[in-house]
């Protein structure tokens, strides 16, 4: 995303529309304050909820900017989901979701993420949020059938499985499990 696309991205956001020199100076304030860390920086989100960020997490980052990066779909977990349900999140990334699901609203969570450098850091927020115990966390891909798959590693919030003749310089073999499979546990 461009800089431009960003910032338009932040200057229309729902959230925002009523202050948006706000939404910009927490742009800014996150641009350097996120070159000068050495590492991750805890941010205080939804309802005394956290994460851990890093400079060039896109998912995140957008959170910073706006509160909910993906308003409509964040919204309306926070909205509907009870504390009686259970939320499954497949392809977690650092945890977003699982985050307001289980963290703000109180749901029990399967939260699956295949990459494992990108696992090892929502574990980091599950322990932030001190919801590792209430959120099943496998560090696994879910797909149709069980077996494995590469994956790419170094991309952020677009790691994918390869497709078929698709190559990368960085990719790991995860191991896939049925949804059905691992529910029924």
């Amino acid at each position: 995303m461009t800089i431009f696309r960003t910032l338009q991205f932040i200057a229309s956001h729902p959230l925002n529309k009523h202050d948006k020199t706000k939404a910009l100076w927490r742009f800014l304030s996150w641009q350097i304050s996120s070159r000068m860390a050495p590492g991750a920086i805890a941010f205080d989100w939804v309802e005394r909820s956290r994460f851990l960020a890093r400079c060039g997490e896109t998912g995140l980052t957008g959170n910073i900017y706006t509160g909910l990066h993906e308003f409509s779909d964040m919204a309306y977990l926070l909205h509907f989901l009870r504390p009686t349900d259970v939320f499954v999140d497949v392809g977690a990334n650092v945890g977003s979701y699982t985050i307001l699901a289980c963290g703000v609203v109180g749901a029990r969570g399967f939260s699956f993420e295949p990459v494992p450098s990108t696992h090892a850091r929502l574990i980091e927020n599950l322990r932030l949020n001190h919801i590792e115990t209430r959120v099943s966390h496998p560090n696994i891909g879910i797909g149709d059938q069980s077996g494995s798959i590469q994956f790419t590693e170094d991309g952020d919030t677009v790691n994918h499985a390869l497709a078929a003749g698709e190559v990368s310089a960085n990719t790991v073999y995860v191991q896939v499990e049925t949804l059905d499979e691992v529910l029924s546990l």
